[in-house]
C-alpha cells in the first residue's frame, strides 16, 4: 500500500491558527463560564436563567463559527469520499458474496433461517466481470445475516447492549410515552432555557 503523498495536512497548525483567528470568541466563552459558575453559587435563579439563555445563544455562535471554519475540511473529507466509496462498497459486497459461497460449499445446512431485508443473491451480481480472487483463509466464522426483533431475547443480550444504546432507547421511549418507566430509571424536570 502507497503511502499519501499528496497531501501535506499539519492538524497543530490547523488547530494553532483555529485558536489564534478565534481567540476573541473564545476567550468571550472563557468568561461567560466564569460568570455563570459564579451565577451558580449565589442560587438566583433570575440570574441563572439570563446566564443560561447566553450560554445558549453563545454556544449556537461558536457552533456555527465551528461549522464555516471547518468547511473546506469536510468537503475536502467529502470529495475523497466520492472517489473511494462506490469502489469500497463494491469490493465490500463481493467480499460478502464470496463469504456467502463459501459458507454454503463448504458448510451446506447450516444457515439458520431468519427474515432479511435484502435478498442473499443479491451480492453475487457484484463479481460479475471480476477476475478470479485468490483463496482467503481456511477459518469459518458464523455471522448474522439479520434477525426478528420481536423473537430477540432481551435479557441475553443485556450485558452487551452500551450505555449510550440504553440511553438512546430511554430517550425514545420518553419522547413517546413520557416517564413511565418506573424505578429503574431516575427522572427529573428540567426548567426551560
Amino acid at each position: 500500500m502507497r503511502r499519501n503523498a499528496l497531501f501535506r495536512i499539519d492538524p497543530d497548525e490547523i488547530e494553532d491558527r483555529l485558536r489564534a483567528v478565534n481567540a476573541p470568541l473564545l476567550a468571550q466563552a472563557e468568561a461567560l463560564l466564569d460568570e455563570a459558575r459564579g451565577t451558580w453559587r449565589t442560587g438566583a435563579a433570575p440570574r441563572m436563567r439570563r446566564d443560561l439563555g447566553r450560554l445558549r445563544r453563545l454556544a449556537e455562535d461558536i457552533r456555527r463559527i465551528r461549522l464555516s471554519d471547518t468547511a473546506p475540511l469536510r468537503e475536502a473529507a467529502a470529495a475523497g469520499k466520492r472517489v473511494f466509496a462506490e469502489t469500497e462498497s463494491r469490493l465490500a459486497v463481493a467480499r460478502d458474496a464470496l463469504h456467502v459461497r463459501i459458507s454454503d460449499l463448504e458448510f451446506p445446512g447450516t444457515a439458520i433461517p431468519a427474515r432479511v431485508d435484502a435478498p442473499l443473491a443479491a451480492p453475487a451480481r457484484a463479481l460479475e466481470g471480476t477476475s478470479p480472487i485468490p483463496d482467503g483463509p481456511d477459518r469459518a466464522t458464523t455471522v448474522i445475516e439479520g434477525f426478528d426483533r420481536t423473537a430477540l431475547p432481551m435479557e441475553a443480550l443485556r450485558p452487551y447492549l452500551t450505555d449510550h444504546a440504553i440511553r438512546t432507547a430511554l430517550n425514545r421511549h420518553l419522547a413517546e410515552h413520557g416517564p413511565t418507566l418506573g424505578p429503574a430509571v431516575r427522572y427529573r424536570t428540567r426548567a426551560p432555557a
